[in-house]
């Protein structure tokens, strides 16, 4: 439930990518294990976050458009900023 209220999912165990999905929180900041991951921090910010913008209208990973509605764990790993657009229409 946490990490689908926070837009991603892991869909598959064992499988390292997460499923994008519309968070209810504003932002969340992971911080990350320099020991084991290479980027300090990885957060997740909407855009538009309300009960009605439920829809996801547009992603960009650190600044770049991003088209597909799964992040593998690498690039999470690696850090950055997941910026999610919501909106009340599909």
């Amino acid at each position: 439930l946490l990490f689908a209220m926070m837009g991603i999912y892991p869909d598959c165990p064992g499988f390292p990518a997460y499923q994008l999905c519309s968070p209810i929180f504003d932002k969340i900041t992971i911080k990350l294990n320099n020991k084991y991951d290479h980027g300090y921090t990885f957060v997740i910010e909407t855009k538009n976050n309300s009960k009605e913008n439920k829809y996801i209208k547009s992603i960009s990973l650190n600044g770049k458009k991003y088209d597909k509605f799964s992040i593998n764990h690498s690039d999470l790993v690696n850090g950055g900023k997941l910026l999610i657009e919501l909106s009340n229409t599909k």
